[in-house]
């Protein structure tokens, strides 16, 4: 395959394609580890979701101002679909965490909950290096906003984005 042959292919083809290849890099030991690929496209199908702003990558409190001013922390999880981890949050500097969780076969989003502060504050528990909610209670509370980023990450099969690497607004 070919600089050329990927070309023609849809952001929702490049994701699936990622995923099997890395499945064969696992089965051919060069990596132990899942990559974050899943983490920048629940960054880029929040952004579509919720408009405004995305910071610049590092930036810990936000990874995204909304158009209406709220700071939303994304957090993605890419697991196999019976594990159990958590989501890790380094501060409480934001208005909005939304927790998207992808099956690692295939980088098919499972599902994805948005959460104001002030319930997740009661949802998540204290850790050395920040606070950590288990998949299983992200599953379980906040607001079912999977159909909203289906429709924005459904719409990858059909387009392939030169603006993916748009540059983020400075946090």
């Amino acid at each position: 395959m070919n600089q050329r042959n990927l070309n023609d292919l849809s952001d929702g083809d490049l994701v699936r394609l990622e995923a099997r290849l890395r499945s064969e890099f696992q089965h051919r030991g060069l990596i132990r580890t899942s990559s974050d690929l899943m983490g920048e496209i629940a960054e880029y199908a929040a952004h579509a979701v919720y408009g405004g702003q995305l910071m610049m990558p590092g930036y810990a409190s936000a990874d995204l101002v909304d158009a209406s001013g709220r700071r939303i922390q994304i957090k993605s999880r890419t697991l196999d679909p019976i594990a159990e981890r958590h989501f890790g949050f380094s501060s409480q500097d934001f208005d909005v965490a939304v927790c998207l969780r992808f099956e690692r076969a295939t980088n098919k989003l499972q599902w994805a909950r948005e959460y104001e502060l002030d319930e997740l504050m009661g949802l998540w528990s204290k850790h050395s290096q920040g606070y950590r909610l288990t998949t299983g209670k992200a599953k379980k509370y906040g607001r079912d906003v999977t159909a909203r980023f289906e429709e924005v990450l459904g719409q990858m099969d059909s387009t392939t984005s030169p603006h993916l690497g748009q540059p983020p607004a400075q946090g």
